[in-house]
């Protein structure tokens, strides 16, 4: 059992401000606490977890994962420009594509024909290795984001994009071009 003291709830109020205070299962307000939230006549609700919070909480976590993807790209094609500026005019596309979530359906094709690359600390002592290791990130987050998609339009963009930086990466290594 655990119990919730005053200055924890003090401290989840002052940060954010609210009008019911839902307390989780074998969980016990100290009188305390329990007078604190008396006082500011807030509502206490037991035993419930509260949905519009765990909703809330996934957005954030969905907002924070494209804003962390966006600044990847960002990073990538500034990194990229000075070598190779037709991957950084590549890399500028998909990310307004990404930025306007429209769905490009032409690449349809390397949805079946996709291989994993793996990169290890040799090709970061390559000439290009900054700019592979920003690609490679990138696309480690977008298989982060594949799996907690469940949009399938989005899942296919973001599928798509994965594969096509994996192109890159491999033309970058001296594999296919394109």
């Amino acid at each position: 059992m655990k119990f919730i003291t005053e200055q924890v709830i003090r401290t989840t109020f002052l940060k954010s401000p609210f009008d019911t205070y839902y307390l989780p299962l074998d969980t016990k307000l100290t009188p305390e606490s329990r007078q604190f939230l008396i006082d500011r006549k807030i509502v206490i609700t037991e035993g419930k977890i509260r949905e519009s919070a765990k909703l809330e909480s996934e957005v954030c976590t969905r907002e924070n994962d494209r804003a962390f993807l966006s600044s990847l790209f960002l990073l990538s094609i500034s990194l990229t420009i000075d070598t190779d500026s037709q991957m950084a005019e590549r890399l500028s596309k998909i990310y307004q594509e990404l930025q306007t979530n429209e769905i490009n359906q032409e690449k349809q094709d390397l949805l079946e024909n996709s291989e994993d690359i793996e990169i290890t600390m040799f090709h970061m002592l390559l000439p290009r290795g900054k700019e592979l290791a920003v690609l490679n990130m990138l696309q480690s987050q977008l298989a982060l984001l594949i799996n907690k998609e469940s949009n399938k339009e989005i899942y296919k963009k973001f599928y798509q994009i994965r594969l096509e930086l994996i192109k890159m990466m491999k033309k970058i290594l001296g594999g296919e071009s394109s």
